[in-house]
């Protein structure tokens, strides 16, 4: 049996709140949750006497109590968010593991945290099971693949990826995860030809315009890549990325008038942004 008194002093369900003001309402609202969470993790009898000495703070519907997998589970992630309590973290997801061996969610948090903590190896014997259980699981197969290109396997992560492209319904969406990879990789001309394919659909996408105009840019042909970051300077004229990537298209091309020009637009904008100001002072 859950205790719904828990739920209850979360805003908006029964109990008046009175929310913190200033740097204090994250630490509060934090402290709210791992309170919540320890109440949903206390042994029936301690909750039969808390029930005994509130019954009238049971305000939320049996229906709507949290179970002891999804409170082991908010606990699991708010442990994860600081390094200093990942080991705590860890120890909560391989317990949800125990419990739910074949869980897609805490298969790919606790790959996740076991990165963080730099055992790789532990990550990828993890994902590597899970996927030969789910092979057609296209975010098994995606974390997988961006594990894989962490450890700097690029034909199995290029693997992964097309094969997550063949299984998934999103196509489109891991179609762009690649071609940023590729891009990352030096690989301009696969990833050139992905971002033009999603455009032939898409025209209206601006960051994928975005991201084909800093490739172009990258592969020396500055030409194309200023009328890509034109294009989207008409359509919003105040486009910090369009700015900013036309200012170092300039400088590369030794046109410190034009790319100052830019850099003092951009940062009329962004008054203090670092690469901003960083281009400013290099040209």
């Amino acid at each position: 049996m859950r205790l719904n008194l828990a739920k209850s002093y979360l805003p908006g369900h029964g109990t008046r709140y009175c929310p913190p003001r200033g740097k204090t309402v994250k630490r509060n609202l934090l402290i709210v949750y791992l309170a919540i969470i320890y109440v949903c993790l206390m042994a029936p009898s301690s909750i039969s006497a808390l029930q005994t000495q509130n019954p009238s703070q049971t305000l939320i519907p049996e229906e709507n109590w949290i179970t002891d997998f999804d409170a082991r589970l908010a606990l699991a992630r708010i442990l994860a968010y600081d390094d200093a309590t990942l080991d705590e973290s860890l120890k909560e997801y391989r317990i949800l593991l125990r419990q739910r061996p074949d869980h897609l969610v805490v298969s790919l948090e606790l790959a996740r945290v076991l990165i963080r903590k730099g055992d790789s190896k532990a990550a990828l014997s993890l994902l590597k099971n899970f996927q030969g259980k789910h092979p057609d699981n296209p975010e098994a197969l995606l974390a997988l693949a961006d594990l894989e290109a962490s450890l700097g396997h690029a034909a199995r992560c290029r693997d992964l990826y097309l094969e997550a492209i063949k299984v998934s319904h999103q196509p489109e969406m891991i179609k762009l995860k690649f071609a940023d990879q590729m891009n990352m990789w030096g690989d301009f001309h696969k990833a050139e030809g992905m971002y033009r394919e999603h455009l032939n659909a898409h025209p209206e996408n601006r960051d994928v315009a975005l991201q084909l105009a800093a490739l172009l840019r990258s592969s020396e042909r500055y030409g194309e890549s200023e009328g890509i970051y034109k294009a989207q300077l008409l359509q919003s004229p105040d486009s910090g990325k369009a700015l900013i990537g036309l200012a170092k298209v300039k400088l590369l091309e030794k046109d410190f008038d034009a790319s100052e020009k830019f850099v003092d637009r951009f940062l009329k904008l962004n008054t203090d942004d670092p690469e901003g100001l960083l281009l400013k002072a290099e040209i």
